[in-house]
C-alpha cells in the first residue's frame, strides 16, 4: 500500500512540475546573474529520509499540491507549515533514491531576472573517500517565497563533497 502510494505521489509531483513550471531554464543551466529572491526554507521533516523515490522538481502554487507533498513529508507528528498561496508558494526538490548516506539537496538561491524567477537546486554527492550509512536516502526540501509575478524555473549544479 505505502509503494502504491510513493508511486502515486511521485507521478502526481511529475505531473505537477510540469504543469507548474511551462518554461526551459537558462542556457547551459546555469544560474543569471539578477536581484537575489528571498527564499525561507522549511524545516519539520527529514531531509534524508522521504518518501519520494524519484527526482522532482515542484513549484507548489496551490494548497491542493502542497497537501499531497506535505502528506509524504510531514509524517512523524509534525504539522506542514500553513502556506497562504495567494502570498507566496513553495519551491520542493527531491534526489530520488541514492545507495546510501551522504547525500543532499538544497534549493541554495533564488534569482528575479529578464521577467522570470531561476532557482538554483544543488545536488551534492559523497566522494569515494567518505563514510557514510549504507542505508538507502531519499533527500528532500522544501523552501517558501513571495508569490512572483513571472514563471519559475530551477538549474541544477552537482557538487562532490570530498571528506578529509
Amino acid at each position: 500500500m505505502r509503494t502504491l502510494r510513493v508511486a502515486a505521489s511521485a507521478a502526481m509531483l511529475l505531473a505537477a512540475a510540469c504543469g507548474d513550471n511551462p518554461s526551459s531554464p537558462p542556457a547551459a543551466n546555469k544560474l543569471p546573474a539578477g536581484e537575489v529572491v528571498a527564499l525561507t526554507p522549511l524545516t519539520g521533516f527529514s531531509p534524508h529520509y522521504s518518501a519520494f523515490d524519484k527526482p522532482a522538481r515542484v513549484v507548489v502554487t496551490s494548497d491542493t499540491i502542497w497537501a499531497r507533498i506535505a502528506g509524504e513529508l510531514f509524517t512523524q507528528g509534525a504539522a506542514r507549515p500553513a502556506i497562504d498561496f495567494s502570498r507566496e508558494i513553495v519551491l520542493f526538490a527531491a534526489m530520488g533514491t541514492r545507495s546510501s548516506g551522504g547525500f543532499r539537496i538544497e534549493i541554495e538561491r533564488a534569482v528575479r531576472t529578464d521577467g522570470a524567477v531561476v532557482a538554483e537546486v544543488v545536488e551534492t554527492s559523497p566522494g569515494g573517500n567518505c563514510i557514510s550509512t549504507q542505508a538507502l536516502t531519499r533527500p528532500v526540501y522544501a523552501v517558501r517565497m513571495a508569490r512572483p509575478d513571472a514563471s519559475v524555473s530551477f538549474v541544477e549544479r552537482k557538487v562532490v563533497h570530498e571528506c578529509s
